[in-house]
């Protein structure tokens, strides 16, 4: 185990965008910031061409708007109504970034009484509010610099906090922002994180946070993610989660962060204890402790309901809600040996349920009693009541950071994968696997299972790191089992 300091390495040059059509003007802004925030600068002359430096993956620390400019560099349209496209626009892609909107004296009040009722946000974690868009004329120079002062100050004694992780990992500025904003919201100096997984550009960490005193001011699970995924997970929690699972199966909400982080926001999660551990590194020395805990979670999440309402689907619907007609398009010729169009076309009715919608073992924290716990909640929603047994079971083979099957499964084991007992042979998760294969039958019925295998195999087939001949072989076993009205005997 290691520690390393990221703190000086995040204390960078404020990354602004500037929108401004006028060139002197643009200089003369540019100047100025770079003297009081160390800027680095991002310059739009039209509104075309701040649309086009919005759109890349480039986050900004705040964003510096002339509300009247032309549609394209050098031309003679100039607007206010350009300007307010652009920050609605802006608004949308970077919800949480400070704005300041620059707007000539008879459209000023106007313009205001149009963006009034904006708000007013933490942006540093000192639990002061601070306008998140603000208005002024170019005239306003002294007091917009003052402003842009306030902002690079704020930001800079952030990032200063400490961020100590255990393992090698990687943040950005402004996904590692987030953290130290909660932190500071509970009088933390200093946080360290060690990685709990998290796939699709999201990262979850377990965060401890202490003070200057180093005493512990609290342990959370973080989830960072963009801002509308975050606000995503978070209605995911109150919806889904709250309402229907029992205290200790999830983790209470303990605070969110959704502004002065670029594009970027976290939700954070309490934990009870320090020793949690998931799935995944449980399973490393204890199978048996590992199978009992997924057990009691089939009981904890019978909670959603075994089987609600039921729906009549193709199973090239079900496919299509899991991987895209587009992206199936690059690998029809694998599956047209299983004949994937006519499995597709056919059609079941299948029992709903809420599900998590990403139950593998990086998900599931487990203490030191055995209880498990889920975390994640981006994709909880109505689904098949199959699939997080499903999707549990085959994260043992298809995660990128499932724990070391030892060799297993050999291909003609993934080819029998309806013959469970086959199938687990050999197995160092058998026990898991058996434990999961129990809960999905006792959800739904065989057809269901291999409708839900069909199409978690094949999505696998978009993933560069997974193994394509098994995710082929289950693939085509879930097939057979459809096309031949129940299948071989489980």
């Amino acid at each position: 185990m290691w520690l390393r300091y990221v703190g000086v390495t995040l204390r960078r040059r404020m990354h602004i965008l500037l929108i401004e059509d006028e060139l002197a003007v643009a200089r003369r802004i540019c100047k100025a910031l770079e003297s009081r925030c160390e800027a680095s600068i991002d310059i739009a002359y039209s509104r075309e061409a701040a649309i086009e430096l919005a759109s890349s993956d480039i986050d900004y620390d705040f964003i510096v708007c002339d509300l009247r400019i032309p549609t394209s560099n050098g031309g003679l349209d100039l607007s206010v109504d350009h300007g307010l496209y652009v920050h609605h626009m802006l608004r949308e892609r970077f919800p949480g970034t400070p704005c300041m909107l620059f707007s000539g004296f008879a459209t000023l009040e106007n313009v205001r009484q149009a963006l009034a009722g904006g708000p007013t946000v933490d942006l540093f974690g000192t639990l002061e509010e601070h306008p998140l868009v603000d208005v002024r004329r170019k005239s306003e120079q002294p007091e917009f610099l003052e402003w842009a002062s306030e902002i690079t100050s704020g930001l800079h004694e952030l990032d200063d906090l400490e961020v100590e992780s255990v393992e090698d990992i990687e943040m950005t500025k402004y996904k590692s922002r987030p953290l130290r904003v909660f932190a500071r919201k509970l009088g933390g100096t200093r946080i360290v994180v060690s990685a709990l997984g998290g796939l699709s550009g999201a990262s979850v960490f377990r965060c401890e946070v202490f003070d200057s005193l180093q005493s512990p001011r609290g342990v959370v699970v973080a989830k960072v993610d963009l801002i509308p995924e975050v606000e995503s997970e978070i209605r995911g929690y109150h919806n889904y989660v709250v309402p229907s699972l029992e205290i200790g199966a999830f983790a209470p909400l303990a605070g969110e962060v959704l502004h002065g982080c670029g594009r970027y926001g976290a939700a954070f999660y309490k934990l009870a204890a320090n020793g949690y551990r998931d799935l995944f590194e449980l399973v490393a020395n204890r199978v048996p402790e590992a199978a009992a805990a997924v057990r009691r979670l089939e009981d904890t999440l019978n909670r959603w309901g075994i089987r609600g309402p039921q729906s009549t689907v193709s199973i090239g619907d079900l496919r299509a809600a899991r991987v895209s007609d587009t992206d199936l398009g690059t690998f029809t010729a694998d599956l047209d040996e299983i004949g994937w169009r006519r499995v597709e076309a056919v059609k079941l009715t299948m029992a709903q349920a809420v599900q998590h919608g990403d139950l593998h073992g990086r998900n599931i924290l487990i203490d030191t009693e055995g209880r498990p716990l889920i975390i994640d909640y981006g994709d909880v929603g109505l689904s098949s009541a199959l699939l997080d047994a499903v999707t549990l079971e085959l994260s043992f083979l298809f995660h990128s950071e499932h724990p070391d099957n030892e060799g297993w499964p050999t291909l003609e084991q993934a080819h029998n994968w309806f013959h469970l007992q086959e199938y687990a042979r050999g197995s160092p998760v058998g026990e898991i696997v058996v434990a999961c294969r129990e809960w999905a039958l006792a959800t739904g019925t065989r057809l269901e299972l291999a409708a839900i295998v069909y199409c978690h195999a094949v999505r696998q087939l978009k993933y560069e790191d997974t193994n394509k001949d098994f995710a082929l072989a289950i693939a085509n076993a879930a097939a057979t089992v459809i096309m031949t009205d129940g299948g071989p005997a489980l």
